[in-house]
């Protein structure tokens, strides 16, 4: 079987899960060799309040190779300069040595080495591997287990962005992270994942797909590092990605700073451990799937013409779960090579590069990649066209 189903809270252990929104099955977002369908359902764990999908694919489908650049986004690069910079100043370490998991193309770690860090990738997919090794960024082929941990010496700072979402087992993953932090320096992990407050509040729905086994608040987080003897010594709220957690964990003794008792607090004064807020969600969806293809089909009954910008998972998510296709989407441009010349899964829109702007001259442009809203404008402002906003509501600029 290429998938198993969830059993269990991966943060706590608890059986007490209760399912909460189901999407229905659709394609892997970023497998374009493939349409095979999968369920979308979210549980959430009634003891610490992680969100997760019911099954987990096999990593190995989704992984292998991965299309996804993070260096395409002037925006996440200022986020890794920025990211860079402060880790430095709370580590007070000359020449430290930083591991990156899930280092995709090197983008946060070419941002460490500009702050005079020693750098070291580990990245599963083999394509963005060896875009760091042309960047001599130092790279392990591999996932984070066992074998390519035994590959590392011990580091200072360990670092984990827009992956921890995607693990299953994260207290093996937290584990060897920790095995692998020097005691003498005091090493951290730092780990930065979407925010599920902002899901909710913003109906980020469409961040919601297969390779995202997890939604976390800051509380099963502050759970689960308790737990592995890693306490979470700073929180931070970061704009990155539709807005994120920077949570900062150190297995020797650092002093808790006021951050992590001001979040739990806030997360339980806005109701975020109950049930009702997410009842409450799954009604708001609807509102986004009923208003974005009627707006879509209007458009097109009028002869205008609408092209997507940004292939990204969420945007091949949100066109799969609102039953949008090339029917009334011309095309989708994309900057990453990778995915230009081929189609989306499931809606099966052709995705271009982005000189085809010029060529096809949409009247409106459908913001996929919202995440990146100001950039993507900022880049086709000569055209003239019209901006479809879809998240958190359908709106045109």
């Amino acid at each position: 079987m290429d998938y198993k189903k969830v059993i269990s809270c991966r943060c706590c252990g608890s059986n007490n899960l209760v399912k909460y929104l189901d999407l229905g099955e659709v394609p892997l977002a970023n497998n374009f060799n493939s349409s095979k369908s999968y369920p979308i359902e979210v549980l959430l764990c009634m003891d610490c309040s992680l969100s997760m999908l019911s099954i987990v694919v096999n990593p190995l489908i989704l992984y292998s190779s991965y299309p996804y650049h993070s260096s395409v986004s002037e925006t996440f690069k200022n986020h890794c300069g920025e990211m860079a910079k402060t880790i430095k100043d709370i580590l007070g370490t000359p020449n430290p040595l930083v591991c990156d998991i899930a280092a995709n193309d090197g983008c946060l770690l070419e941002q460490f080495r500009k702050e005079g860090f020693y750098t070291l990738g580990v990245e599963p997919a083999e394509n963005l591997a060896n875009e760091c090794e042309k960047k001599n960024l130092g790279v392990i082929h591999g996932f984070w287990d066992s074998e390519s941990s035994k590959r590392i010496a011990a580091c200072d700072v360990i670092t984990a962005t827009n992956v921890f979402a995607h693990v299953d087992d994260i207290k093996t993953f937290v584990n060897l992270a920790k095995d692998k932090l020097r005691c003498f320096h005091k090493g951290i992990m730092v780990i930065e994942v979407p925010y599920l407050d902002n899901l909710l509040n913003y109906v980020q729905f469409d961040t919601i797909y297969h390779e995202h086994l997890s939604y976390f608040l800051f509380k099963p987080l502050d759970v689960l590092f308790k737990s592995l003897g890693i306490p979470i010594f700073r929180v931070e709220k970061i704009p990155i990605h539709g807005g994120s957690l920077r949570i900062y964990a150190c297995p020797y003794e650092r002093p808790i700073e006021d951050s992590v008792e001001h979040l739990l607090m806030e997360e339980e004064n806005s109701n975020l451990w109950n049930l009702n807020t997410y009842k409450d969600f799954s009604e708001n969806i609807e509102f986004i799937r009923e208003d974005l293809p009627f707006l879509l089909y209007s458009l097109n009954e009028e002869g205008k013409k609408v092209m997507g910008y940004g292939a990204s998972a969420k945007g091949i998510s949100l066109l799969n779960y609102c039953e949008i296709d090339n029917e009334v989407i011309h095309s989708i441009v994309d900057e990453t090579p990778d995915k230009q010349g081929k189609r989306t899964p499931g809606s099966d829109i052709p995705i271009v590069p982005f000189d085809a702007f010029e060529k096809e001259k949409p009247d409106f442009i459908l913001l996929l990649a919202w995440n990146f809203k100001d950039e993507l404008i900022k880049k086709t402002k000569h055209l003239g066209a019209k901006y479809i906003v879809p998240i958190p509501q359908v709106e045109i600029l």
